[in-house]
This record gives C-alpha cells, sequence and structure tokens, in this order.
C-alpha cells in the first residue's frame, strides 16, 4: 500500500499540476478506463488533472525549489521515472490527462494485497515510445490482448489502446496474474458496475476518494459485528469524499452512499437544525476561539445505542446507579452540546502553579507526591521505574539496575509531574429540565458552594458546574462559572460561528486570525520561540481566517477559508509549501 500512496502523492502533489495547461484545456476527457479498476476494491480514489492543471500557474510552479526537487526524485527511481516524463512531457506520454487518474485498493486476507493506478490512453503508440525510454528491465512482453513491462520486483505495467495500469503486489509470483485478472475483466466485474459507486464516478470534483464501508473495517481489523454492520447499514454503505481548491477555501466534502437495498435509518440521528439560541446563551460571557457543536436526537441516540447488547448493559448500569427510569433519561438532555475554547488566561495559571508545586516537592514524601509515574534523575526526566526496596549493597529492586548516571530516587531533590495546562474550556449541554441534573448532581453527595456553582477539584485541575436556564455548563475557568451564576444567561453571540453553528447540526469552528488572540497568548509563544520565528508563524497564517465543519444527515464538509484573493488556493499553497522548503 506504501508505494500505490508514494505515487498517488506523486502525481497529486506534481504531475495533477504540471504540463501546459493549453494540452489539458484543448483535449477530450472520458471514463471509459474506468473499466479497470476492480468491483471488489476497498477504496478508489481519483485525480482530475484537467481541473487542476486550470488552478495553476505553471510558470511560476517550474521556477518552484519543490517543483524541482520532485522531478529529481522521480527520475532517481526506477519505478517512477516514468512518472517524471509524463510530467515534464505531457502531450507526448500517449496518456489521456484530460480524463481523470484513478488509484485503487483491493484486500485479500485481511491486507491490502494488491493496489494500482489506471490513466486513459490517448495514444498506445506514444505511450509505448515513452515506456522504451524508461524500461529498465529488459524489454516490453506482448500478451493477446495488451503489453506489459515488469518495473521492478513489486511493480509491473500494462497497456492497451484505452488505458495504462500499474500494478503494485508484495508477491512477485502474482504480479501478472493480477495484471491479467485487471486488464481481461469486463464492466460487469469493474467498479462500473457497483451501484453505490455512480455519485461518486459522476461529480466533478479536483480529488476523491470513494470508501467501501466493510471492507475498509475488516482491512482495518475493526471487530464490527455483522449484525451491527446490517443493522446500521455498514455493510451495504460508502463514502464520498471530495477535494476542491476553490478561489478562497479548500473544502472537503463528504456524503454517504448506501447499496441496493436503500438507505438505513439507524446513522440518522442528528435533528435538523443547529443549536438554538437559549443554548447559545450560556457559551461564553468572553471571546470564542473555537466551537464544537451538536444537535443530536438523543431519544434515537439511546435506541441506536441499546441495539447492541454491551452498550444497552452499560445504560442500564448507568439509570440504575443514578437512580432513572428509562422514561428519566431519555427526557434528561435536549441533545444539543457545546464545547467552546474562551480564554488563554487559565492556561497561564495552571503553568505557574505547576511550576511552583514542582520546584518544591521533595522526594521524602515521594510514595505520595508523584501520581504521574514521571521523577528526575539528574539533569533528566525519565518514567518513573517504581522502586520496591532497597538493599545494603545499595542495589534496588524494581528496574534501576543498569541505568547508568542516573541516582537513586531516595536521593533525588525533587520529582516532576507530567501533567498539561489547560486553556479557558466551557462545555454545555442542554436539558429538558435543568433541575433533574442538579438533582443527580446533589445525589453524588456534591454541595453548592457560596458563590453559586458545583465545584470538583481534580488534581491540579478544578471543574466548576452551574445550572443554567438551558442545562448544565461545565468548566474550568472561574471567572465564567462566576459569571453565569451572576447574569444567568450571556448575550447570543454575533461571531462568524454563530450562523455556523445555528444552521447545522453538527458543526466546528476555528479562529486562524491570529490578530484575534490574547496579547497574553502571543507573549507566551514568544517566551518559547524567537520574536522572528513569531513573525513568521504570524505571517504563515496570515492567508487563513477559519477552519469550518459542518455536517447535516449524510453530508458534511471540511473547509479551510483564506482571505480574499484572484487565485486558487492550490497555487497559494504550493507557494507557502515553496517557501517552507528554504
Amino acid at each position: 500500500m506504501s508505494k500505490i500512496v508514494k505515487i498517488a502523492a506523486a502525481v497529486l502533489g506534481v504531475g495533477a499540476v504540471s504540463g501546459a495547461v493549453y494540452y489539458f484545456m484543448g483535449a477530450s476527457g472520458g471514463t471509459a478506463h474506468l473499466k479497470y479498476v476492480p468491483k471488489e476494491s476497498a477504496l478508489v480514489g481519483s485525480i482530475n488533472l484537467k481541473s487542476l492543471a486550470s488552478k495553476v500557474d505553471m510558470a511560476r510552479l517550474k521556477k518552484m525549489k519543490t517543483y524541482s526537487n520532485a522531478i529529481k526524485k522521480l527520475e532517481r527511481s526506477d519505478e517512477l521515472q516514468l512518472l517524471a516524463e509524463v510530467i515534464e512531457h505531457p502531450s507526448e506520454s500517449g496518456l489521456n490527462l484530460s480524463s481523470p487518474v484513478y488509484f485503487f485498493g483491493q484486500p485479500k486476507d485481511g491486507k491490502m494485497e494488491t493496489s494500482g493506478i489506471v490513466m486513459g490512453i490517448k495514444s498506445a503508440g506514444d505511450f509505448e515510445k515513452m515506456v522504451r525510454k524508461t524500461d529498465t528491465k529488459g524489454g516490453i512482453e506482448k500478451d493477446d490482448k495488451y503489453k506489459h513491462v515488469l518495473m521492478e520486483n513489486e511493480v509491473i505495467l500494462g497497456w492497451n489502446d484505452d488505458a495504462a495500469v500499474l500494478i503494485f503486489n508484495e508477491d512477485e509470483d502474482d504480479l501478472e496474474k493480477e495484471l491479467d485478472n485487471v486488464m481481461a475483466q469486463e464492466k460487469e466485474g469493474s467498479i462500473m458496475a457497483e451501484p453505490r459507486f455512480d455519485e461518486f464516478k459522476n461529480k466533478n470534483a479536483d480529488a476523491g476518494v470513494w470508501i467501501n464501508y466493510k471492507e475498509i473495517f475488516e482491512l482495518a481489523g475493526a471487530a464490527v459485528p455483522e449484525d451491527m454492520m446490517k443493522e446500521y447499514g455498514l455493510d451495504e454503505a460508502a463514502m464520498n469524499m471530495y477535494l476542491n481548491f476553490d478561489e478562497n477555501k479548500v473544502a472537503l466534502n463528504t456524503s454517504v452512499s448506501y447499496g441496493k437495498d436503500g438507505e438505513a435509518e439507524a446513522f440518522d440521528i442528528l435533528r435538523d437544525k443547529g443549536v438554538s439560541d437559549e443554548h447559545l446563551k450560556s457559551i461564553s460571557p468572553d471571546a470564542v476561539y473555537a466551537i464544537y457543536s451538536a444537535n443530536i436526537d438523543f431519544k434515537k441516540t439511546l435506541e441506536m445505542l441499546s441495539k447492541n447488547k454491551e452498550m444497552k448493559n452499560g445504560l442500564a448500569d448507568f439509570r440504575e446507579n443514578m437512580g432513572l427510569s428509562k422514561e428519566d433519561l431519555e427526557n434528561l438532555l435536549t441533545g444539543e452540546l457545546s464545547l467552546t475554547l474562551i480564554d488563554f488566561d487559565e492556561f497561564s495559571k495552571m503553568e505557574e502553579e505547576i511550576e511552583a508545586a514542582d520546584s518544591v516537592a521533595p522526594i521524602g514524601s515521594y510514595s505520595e507526591q508523584s501520581l504521574f509515574r514521571t521523577v528526575q534523575y539528574d539533569d533528566e526526566v525519565v518514567e518513573d521505574p517504581y522502586v520496591t526496596d532497597e538493599y545494603s549493597d545499595g542495589t534496588t529492586e524494581g528496574g534501576f539496575e543498569g541505568l547508568e548516571g542516573y541516582s537513586d530516587p531516595y536521593e533525588s531533590e525533587m520529582y516532576t509531574p507530567s501533567m498539561p495546562a489547560l486553556p479557558g474550556m466551557v462545555l454545555n449541554l442542554s436539558a429538558k429540565e435543568p433541575g433533574a441534573i442538579e438533582r443527580l448532581i446533589k445525589k453524588q453527595g456534591m454541595e453548592k458552594s457560596e458563590a453559586g456553582y458545583y465545584q470538583l477539584p481534580l488534581g491540579y485541575y478544578t471543574v466548576y458546574m452551574v445550572i443554567t436556564k438551558s442545562g448544565l455548563m461545565v468548566t474550568n475557568n472561574k471567572d465564567a462559572a462566576e459569571k453565569m451564576v451572576k447574569k444567568q444567561e450571556f448575550k447570543i453571540p454575533s461571531g462568524d460561528y454563530k450562523a455556523i453553528v445555528s444552521d447545522n447540526p453538527m458543526a466546528m469552528w476555528m479562529d486562524l486570525n491570529l490578530d484575534h488572540y490574547p496579547k497574553k497568548l502571543m507573549t507566551k509563544l514568544e517566551s518559547t520561540m524567537s520574536k522572528n520565528e513569531l513573525r513568521m508563524l504570524k505571517d504563515k497564517m496570515k492567508p487563513f481566517t477559519s477552519f469550518v465543519v459542518q455536517g447535516r444527515g449524510k453530508e458534511s464538509e471540511i473547509v479551510l477559508n483564506m482571505t480574499s484573493a484572484k487565485e486558487s488556493s492550490l497555487m497559494r499553497i504550493l507557494e507557502m509549501v515553496d517557501d517552507a522548503e528554504d
């Protein structure tokens, strides 16, 4: 599988944006070569060279160091020389580069045994001339319906008047057999006969990947029971992913296709819209730098989880421990939730507290103090090997023997706990009856503080819980908790993310404009990097405005938004990559 990934990346990163644009623009496309992609493929990828070429300034691209370095790497590789020739001389390649390039992976016995790349042929004669220029293995062989050449021990290339096919297989004895199977297959044995592939085939994207859920789960070794696969419709489902480089954004769209038995409703647990204004009033008293939100059908979710025996038993145990009836649990939450990043002051406070504790903790109280299993030995922090005894000859039991240069922990002056400081975050859960959540909290023996919130110490962390008008607010930011107790609700946010989390039942938004972040954070970054490095980071981030994920039903979109410009996002990103090469 590694070889196909390497070559596909080369095609997308260099070949997809190479060649004279007029060559692509003047040629006609087609998908007849899809016939050579096996129906049993676990995944099928496509790269639209014609579309990508229209989004690139070739004169500028060929001056880039990244481009020239990539070409040199291809030329030095026996199996990739051919791609270098195609990139440098597209009009002489004999390939129909205005048609999509497809790559596939075909599993067998729990591993991706065979993979390949399929390209359309415009002139078989011209293609053969190019192959002869790069053949290093001793000649072209002619079969009944196609010609082939062994490119290296695990790679073979075959072609006819319709297509050129590169096959990769770790078993050298199977190479010719697998190529022959692909070149001889009819349309009925190809991916074109797979109904779930129709949507992907007809989509005109810059690049994309089609994934067969059942095959991928088996390949990954995921132990998903067959009855669950059928219950949730995964045995008949496939994922479509489309990547497009637009002017001011890079967008990855996904959708789910089902087989002949129709769509399964098991995973349709999202509601039609995003979180309500009432929920948004509990989000933050200050700025929001990132937010994840969801509005799910809570009752339907519980029903879906209950179809699995282990999950059903777990839910029953939870209800029993909480003293809830089934109806109580179903009516507890509305299904609206959000997790919000609101500040970095808490981050700084925690770092100061942890540093102060670390500097004074004596090894004499090691057994009580070292909760995090790391120990300071001279100038280095290593995992605590857990010493159980010390003998008169100085040796210890538990793993210190052989660690030259490290002193016994009883002689060391301090231990170092390893725990991360966290920024200020707020988790909100909307409830049909907020008072029911409070009753559950009190049942756990927690008492409300005089300030009006519930406080839960967790080591160095402290979590504050506030019962709000819409449900429950959980935060590590004391100031936010106090303000919520006092005001009971905040103003409805007016930031860019408001429409995103309101319109989409699943959404995520992150502010990528560093000018919006507090000075304290920038000062902190300056302490870990030089001013010049910080300036470079800001410069690299300037083109980006936000990162957005939004989903509705069986469709979702991931978007990297950029500032306005007159050229494609692809060209801008290629230039950023090239700048990083220096």
